[in-house]
C-alpha cells in the first residue's frame, strides 16, 4: 500500500513538474522563441550599419530593424502579461528594454530595466544596470549614467563578467570623447586594452587610440598606435586605415618621402583597389606640399573625374579650386570648382569650407567689378575719345552675328601684333588652343584679338597665369567686364569711390582671402595715388598690420604713430592708439560722410531724384559739415549735366556761393554763375530791345492811316464851316447837323488817346 502511495505521489509530483516544464516549453515556442528571432534579426540590421567603436550617438535603426523591434516588444509584452510564471519572464524584460533602447525610447527602456532589477530571482541585474547606465547617458543624465557604469565595472570585475566590464568601459569612453575629455578617454582606452583578450577588438581599440591622440594634437603617439594595429588581428578596413592614417601623420610631420613610400606601397597592392581614390588623393596632397603643382593638379583632376561619386572626388575638386585660387590667382575658375562641391560626395566640413570660399570670392568679384568700373570712369573722364572708342567696341560686340561662331574662329586666321603678344604664344587653329606658356593677360588679350578687338588695358584685367585652352565659351565673353558709361560725377568724387573700393579690396585680401601681399598693393596705392581722400589713415593702419604680420614691428609702430599724431579727427586713430598703448581720443566724426556716399551710389545708379533728395537732406541736417557745400555742388551738377535744367542748376550753384563762398566748390562754379547772370541780363536787354523794335514797326504801319484820318477830319471840318455859315445866314437850327457834330466829336475823342500814346512810345523808341 505504501509503495502504491509513493508511486502515486511520485507520478503526481512528476505531473506537476511536467506541467511547469510544459508551460515553459509552450511559452518558449509560442512566444519567446519568435521574439528572440525578431530581436536577433534587428541586431543583425543594426550591427550591419557602419559605426566606429567609440562613437557616442546610437545609429538610427533601419525600417526593417524597427519592424523587428516592434514585434519583439509585442511578443514579450504578452509573456509579461499572461506568462508571469515563465522562466523567460526576466529575459523578456531585458530584450524589451533593449528594443526600446535601440528605438531611442530611453525612458521606457529604463523602466523595463528597473523592473528587471526589482526581481529577486534573476541573474540579469548586473546587465540591466549596464543598460540603465547607457540609457542615462543617452538621456544626457551624464553624471548619473557615468556613476552607474562605474559601479557596474566594479561588480563585473568581482563577478568576472568580462563582456559586461568591456561594454561598460566602451560606453564611458564614448561619453568622454563626446564631451571632448580626450585625456581621460585615452587613459580608459589603455585600461580597456589591458583587459580585452580579443585580438580583433584590440586592433580596433589601438586604432581608436591613435585617433584620440590626433584629437590631442599628439602626432607622435598617434603614429605609434597606428603602427601597432598590425600587431593584433585587424579587420581589412582597420588595417588599411591604420596604414593610411600613419602615412597622413608622416606627411603632417614633414616626412614626405616616408609618407609617399607608404602610400605607393598601398597603391601597388590590388587588394586595396577599392581605396585607390583615397590613396591617390593623399599622394596628390604630398605633391602639392612638395610644390610639385603640375603633378598635384593632374592627380587631383584624375581623382575628381574618376571618382566623382566618392568622398575623395569631392575633396579633390576642392583642392583643384584651392590651387586655382592660391597658386594661380584664377579666382573665376576657383569659384566654379567651389560652387560644384555642395552637390559632390565631399564630407560636410569640406562642403562648408567650399561655401565660405565661394562667398568670399563672390565678394571679391563684387568689389573688383566696382573698382574696374570706377577706374574706367576715371579714364573716360580724362579721355573722351577713349570712351567713344570703347563704347563702339562694346556696341559692336553686343550686336555681333553669333551664327556659327566656332566655325568662324576656326576658318579665320587671327592677326595680332608680335610686340603685343609674347613669342611663346602658339595658336592651333584646329582646336583654338594655346601653348601652356600663355599667361592670363596674354590669354585674355588673345581672346580680344581673335574677335578683331583691341584688348582692355592690362590694369583693368586680372592677372591669371593659368595655362588653359581657349574655348568658344571664353571667346563669347564681352570685351569688358562692364558696359562703358559716361562719367556722372566729378574727379574728386570718383577718387573717393576708387579709394573706398581699394580699401575694401585690401581688407578683403588681408582678412578673408589671406593674401597679405595683394592687400599691401591696394593699401600702398591709396597712400601714393589717393592721398587727398579720407581713407589714408585707414590704409596706414592696415599697412602697420601688414608689417607686424611680416615681423617688422618697428615699421608697424612708426605707421601707427603717424596716424595717432596726424589724424585725430578720424575714428581709426583709436585703433592706432590701442596698438601703441596710448590714450584713446574722444571725438565725434562727421555723420554726413556716410550719407554722402549713399547719395553718390544713387547718382551712379542713375536714380537722380533720390540722389538730389539725399544731397539736400545732408545740406539741411548737417549745414556745418564739409559735405554740405559738396552736396549743393553735386545737386547743381545733376541738374546741369543729367537733367538738363540750367535754371535749377544756377539756383543751387548760386545758393552754394551765397552759403559757402570760401569753399573750393563755390570757387569752382563762380565762373559759371557769373557767366549765367551776365547771359541772363543780356537776355533781358535783348528781349526789351526786341520788343521796342516790334513796337516801332507797328507804329510805322499805322502812320499812313493816321494821315488819311487827319485829312478826312480837315475835310469834314471845312464842310461844317460852310454849313455853319449857311445856318447863320438862315438863322435856323437843323437837328441833323447837331447830331453829325456830336458824332464827329466822338470819333475825334476815340482816336486821340491811342494816337497820343503811340506817339509817346514811338518818341521813346526813337530816343
Amino acid at each position: 500500500m505504501k509503495i502504491k502511495n509513493i508511486i502515486s505521489i511520485t507520478i503526481f509530483g512528476f505531473f506537476l513538474a511536467s506541467c511547469g516544464i510544459w508551460q515553459d516549453f509552450t511559452t518558449f515556442f509560442n512566444t519567446y522563441y519568435n521574439a528572440r528571432l525578431n530581436f536577433e534579426e534587428a541586431m543583425e540590421e543594426i550591427n550591419a550599419q557602419p559605426r566606429e567603436l567609440f562613437e557616442f550617438k546610437e545609429p538610427a535603426p533601419t525600417n526593417k530593424a524597427k519592424t523587428s523591434l516592434t514585434k519583439v516588444i509585442e511578443k514579450c509584452s504578452k509573456i509579461l502579461q499572461f506568462d508571469s510564471e515563465s522562466s523567460y519572464f526576466d529575459e523578456s524584460l531585458l530584450i524589451i528594454g533593449k528594443s526600446f533602447y535601440y528605438q531611442a525610447e530611453y525612458l521606457q527602456a529604463v523602466r523595463k530595466f528597473q523592473e528587471l532589477i526589482s526581481l529577486t530571482d534573476t541573474d540579469l541585474q548586473l546587465e540591466a544596470n549596464l543598460w540603465i547606465g547607457k540609457s542615462e547617458l543617452q538621456l544626457r543624465n551624464f553624471e548619473n549614467g557615468y556613476q552607474i557604469l562605474e559601479e557596474v565595472k566594479t561588480k563585473a570585475r568581482e563577478a568576472e563578467e568580462d563582456e559586461i566590464l568591456i561594454e561598460a568601459y566602451i560606453s564611458q569612453i564614448r561619453y568622454l570623447i563626446n564631451r571632448e575629455n580626450y585625456e581621460s578617454a585615452v587613459n580608459l582606452s589603455a585600461e580597456l586594452l589591458d583587459i580585452s583578450d580579443s585580438d580583433e577588438r584590440n586592433a580596433e581599440i589601438t586604432y581608436e587610440m591613435g585617433k584620440i591622440y590626433l584629437l590631442l594634437n599628439d602626432n607622435e603617439n598617434a603614429a605609434k598606435y597606428f603602427s601597432k594595429v598590425t600587431e593584433y588581428s585587424p579587420t581589412f578596413d582597420i588595417e588599411f586605415y591604420s596604414f593610411l592614417e600613419f602615412a597622413k601623420i608622416q606627411k603632417d610631420l614633414g616626412n614626405l618621402e616616408q609618407s609617399l613610400e607608404v602610400l605607393e606601397d598601398l597603391r601597388s597592392e590590388d587588394k586595396y583597389a577599392d581605396f585607390y581614390d583615397e590613396i591617390d588623393y593623399q599622394i596628390a596632397l604630398i605633391y602639392y606640399q612638395q610644390e610639385n603643382i603640375e603633378d598635384a593638379l593632374d592627380l587631383f583632376t584624375i581623382v575628381d573625374t574618376t571618382y566623382s561619386k566618392k568622398e575623395a572626388g569631392g575633396k579633390a575638386k576642392f583642392m583643384r579650386g584651392e590651387i586655382m585660387e592660391l597658386v594661380f590667382a584664377d579666382y573665376d575658375s576657383a569659384q566654379k570648382f567651389y560652387d560644384k562641391i555642395p552637390t559632390s560626395a565631399a564630407p560636410k566640413e569640406v562642403k562648408n569650407s567650399a561655401s565660405l570660399k565661394s562667398i568670399s570670392l563672390k565678394k571679391y568679384f563684387d568689389i573688383k567689378n566696382d573698382l574696374d568700373f570706377q577706374l574706367a570712369q576715371m579714364v573716360y573722364l580724362k579721355d573722351e575719345d577713349r570712351f567713344i572708342e570703347d563704347s563702339t567696341w562694346y556696341y559692336n560686340w553686343k550686336n555681333r552675328d553669333t551664327t556659327n561662331l566656332a566655325d568662324l574662329f576656326q576658318d579665320q586666321k587671327p592677326k595680332f601684333n608680335d610686340e603685343f603678344l609674347a613669342d611663346s604664344i602658339k595658336i592651333k587653329l584646329d582646336s583654338i588652343a594655346v601653348d601652356t606658356t600663355l599667361t592670363g593677360y596674354q590669354k585674355d588679350s588673345l581672346n580680344y584679338v581673335l574677335r578683331g578687338l583691341r584688348p582692355p588695358d592690362k590694369d583693368l584685367l586680372p592677372v591669371n597665369p593659368v595655362p588653359q585652352n581657349i574655348v568658344v565659351e571664353e571667346i563669347e565673353k564681352p570685351p569688358f567686364n562692364y558696359e562703358p558709361k559716361r562719367p556722372k560725377i566729378s574727379e574728386d568724387s570718383l577718387k573717393v569711390l576708387i579709394a573706398d573700393s581699394k580699401i575694401k579690396m585690401g581688407d578683403h585680401f588681408f582678412t578673408e582671402m589671406n593674401v597679405p601681399d595683394s592687400a599691401f598693393k591696394y593699401y600702398q596705392s591709396i597712400i601714393n595715388d589717393y592721398d587727398s581722400t579720407k581713407f589714408v589713415p585707414k590704409a596706414l593702419v592696415a599697412l602697420g598690420g601688414y608689417y607686424a604680420l611680416r615681423g617688422n614691428q618697428e615699421k608697424a609702430d612708426s605707421l601707427y604713430r603717424v596716424v595717432y599724431e596726424n589724424f585725430k579727427n578720424d575714428k581709426i586713430v583709436n585703433e592706432a592708439a590701442r596698438k601703441l598703448d596710448l590714450p584713446e581720443i574722444d571725438f565725434i566724426s562727421d555723420p554726413a560722410a556716410d550719407e554722402y556716399l549713399i547719395a553718390e551710389e544713387q547718382l551712379l545708379s542713375e536714380n537722380y531724384n533720390k540722389a538730389i533728395s539725399s544731397l539736400l537732406k545732408i545740406n539741411d541736417l548737417y549745414p556745418s559739415s564739409q559735405y554740405a557745400a559738396k552736396s549743393l555742388y553735386t545737386v547743381g551738377w545733376i541738374y546741369e549735366n543729367e537733367l538738363f535744367k540750367p535754371d535749377s542748376a544756377f539756383f543751387y550753384y548760386d545758393s552754394l556761393i551765397s552759403s559757402f563762398n570760401k569753399t573750393e566748390y563755390a570757387k569752382a562754379v563762380q565762373g559759371k554763375v557769373t557767366f549765367y547772370k551776365a547771359e541772363e541780363e543780356k537776355a533781358k536787354t535783348d528781349s526789351l530791345k526786341s520788343q521796342q523794335e516790334i513796337t516801332i514797326k507797328e507804329e510805322e504801319k499805322t502812320e499812313p492811316l493816321l494821315s488819311s484820318e487827319l485829312a478826312l477830319q480837315d475835310s469834314l471840318h471845312t464842310n461844317m464851316q460852310v454849313q455853319d455859315s449857311t445856318k447863320v445866314t438862315q438863322n435856323i437850327e437843323q437837328p441833323e447837323v447837331k447830331e453829325n457834330q456830336q458824332q464827329n466829336q466822338q470819333f475825334e475823342n476815340l482816336n486821340s488817346t491811342p494816337i497820343g500814346g503811340s506817339q509817346r512810345v514811338y518818341k521813346r523808341g526813337r530816343r
